[in-house]
């Protein structure tokens, strides 16, 4: 009767094996001679794992198990094999062996964000702190080469970068300082990279719509003025030209102007953000 040695056999690869790598097995032992000793090995079908008789110098054969296709560890961990071997006695009788087969993890996979661009809005005058968006990647691989961390990108502007701070652990981006910019739309790459020995990384885009605080008074300055003026002025005679401007954008900047009903002088808008003030009938005491 055919006897093997082992219960089990365990073998480690891992993913960057190519196909035809080898592995050595165990062989069968039979205590009959001849035709009635150990024949054949078979396997147990396997997409991944074929296997191949091989002879030592004294004639006597040995089975291989050769790799056909690559091993994904993300894809199946652990292959579980059948090594049968055979007879040649009239009925044959055989031994059967397991083979386990464990993948061992290499940094072939790339962090993963969940969105390619992420987008939040944010009023001017947030506070240190203030929480803007979470972003968040995950990586296949396992232990360090599946360890992500965060970061800005190094083309993401300087300023930017003193203005948001990014958690590496988890992700969260936070104000970090005066919001004092001029555009209303502020675009970052976001980096995740995993801890591998050859880490490997991905981006993401961040877009933070900074929202106008009505946090600036309309200024009036004087471009020009004619004081004295006679008292038979005609009406239309410039007075003076008003400059009024808002910092504030959009609907917070529009400007409305006006003076009391009672007075003899009236506005009217010259060139934008000009004022032009004039009597609307003349003048007299």
């Amino acid at each position: 009767m055919v006897k093997v040695c082992l219960c089990s056999v365990f073998i480690r690869g891992v993913s960057f094996l190519s196909p035809g790598a080898r592995f050595a097995l165990p062989t069968a032992r039979d205590s009959d001679e001849g035709s009635n000793s150990v024949q054949n090995y078979t396997l147990s079908p396997d997409d991944h794992f074929c296997l191949e008789m091989q002879t030592h110098g004294d004639g006597s054969k040995y089975p291989e198990l050769v790799l056909e296709k690559a091993l994904d560890r993300e894809q199946q961990a652990t292959h579980r094999l059948i090594l049968t071997a055979k007879d040649g006695g009239n009925p044959p009788k055989s031994g059967d062996i397991q083979v386990i087969v464990t993948v061992l993890d290499t940094n072939d996979n790339a962090p993963e964000f969940e969105h390619s661009v992420y987008r939040a809005s944010i009023l001017e005058n947030s506070p240190n702190g203030t929480l803007v968006v979470q972003v968040h990647a995950t990586d296949l691989d396992e232990g360090p080469n599946g360890e992500v961390r965060y970061s800005f990108s190094n083309s993401t502007a300087a300023d930017l970068q003193q203005m948001f701070l990014i958690n590496p652990h988890t992700g969260e981006v936070a104000v970090n300082g005066i919001l004092a910019v001029q555009r209303p739309l502020l675009e970052m790459l976001i980096e995740a990279r995993d801890k591998g020995a050859f880490g490997m990384s991905s981006t993401a885009k961040l877009l933070v719509e900074i929202t106008d605080v009505n946090n600036h008074a309309p200024e009036i300055t004087i471009a020009s003025l004619s004081s004295p003026i006679p008292e038979d002025a005609v009406p239309g005679t410039v007075i003076a030209l008003l400059s009024i401007m808002d910092k504030d954008p959009g609907e917070n900047g529009k400007i409305t102007c006006q003076i009391p009903d009672n007075l003899p002088f009236q506005l009217k808008p010259s060139l934008e953000n000009y004022y032009i003030s004039d009597p609307w009938e003349a003048y007299t005491l």
